[in-house]
């Protein structure tokens, strides 16, 4: 998508990563938010009945509420370019940032933090997304009900131009409740190439076992880019749409 850089680390030991999207020239955004315990930060600037029209970065991060502080380590990046919104004395950044509960995955003392947003920002680039163990989706994981198949989530892109010649892309970190399939296969994304299985014994060892959470334990978060020319209140019926597709 023009304008729009991405940049992701993770620590695969400690199962738990960071994903930035840039859109540095600033871009209108909006967001749908829902679950019965969000973690987000800063995403209330992004709904259509606010002022604001911009948005400058999209933080999606693992680290359940403690992974937040990546959101600080890109705004320092984005001032000390000069970019957000200019109000006079300074020059705000707009960024907002969700999270995925990933602690009982890993290591839940290793969090990312303020400089690995920093750093991130810092590396985005507008070439190929890596997908699978990678980015904010290192530490997610699918299949957590009682009648589900425990599996690694991961992260993963898609993009489509619709008969309009709109471009439409997605970047998604994958944190299931239920299992992820493959709607023409039915096979699990996971034992497919969605992730990297031969990773596994050392990502998510076999000695776990299905948590079987609350609603409350699995959020996926996701950010959608298009180049069609849509209004912020549009743009928030696309990221509902998004949301229950």
């Amino acid at each position: 998508m023009p304008g729009v850089k991405v940049g992701q680390v993770e620590d695969v030991k400690a199962l738990t990563s960071v994903t930035v999207i840039l859109t540095e020239g600033g871009s209108v955004g909006a967001v749908d938010v829902r679950g019965a315990n969000p973690g987000t930060i800063h995403t209330d600037a992004l709904h259509p009945m606010n002022l604001n029209e911009e948005v400058h970065a999209i933080v999606l991060t693992g680290g359940s509420l403690f992974g937040l502080a990546t959101v600080s380590g890109v705004t320092r990046y984005l001032e000390e370019h000069g970019l957000g919104v200019n109000v006079g004395v300074a020059t705000i950044p707009v960024v907002a940032g969700a999270v995925i509960f990933d602690l009982p995955a890993g290591r839940a003392d290793i969090r990312p933090i303020a400089e690995w947003g920093y750093d991130v920002a810092r590396a985005a680039s507008r070439g190929p997304v890596q997908q699978g163990n990678c980015g904010g989706g290192t530490d997610g994981t699918a299949g957590n009900t009682p009648v589900s198949i425990p599996t690694k989530g991961g992260t993963g892109t898609a993009s489509s131009v619709l008969p309009t010649g709109a471009t439409v892309d997605a970047l998604v970190c994958v944190n299931a409740l239920e299992d992820v399939i493959n709607p023409n296969t039915r096979d699990l994304y996971a034992r497919t190439g969605f992730c990297d299985l031969a990773a596994a014994p050392k990502l998510w060892p076999s000695s776990r076992t299905p948590k079987h959470p609350g609603l409350t334990d699995s959020t996926t978060i996701d950010c959608i880019a298009t180049d069609a020319q849509l209004t912020k209140t549009q743009l928030a019926k696309v990221a509902e749409i998004a949301r229950r597709e």
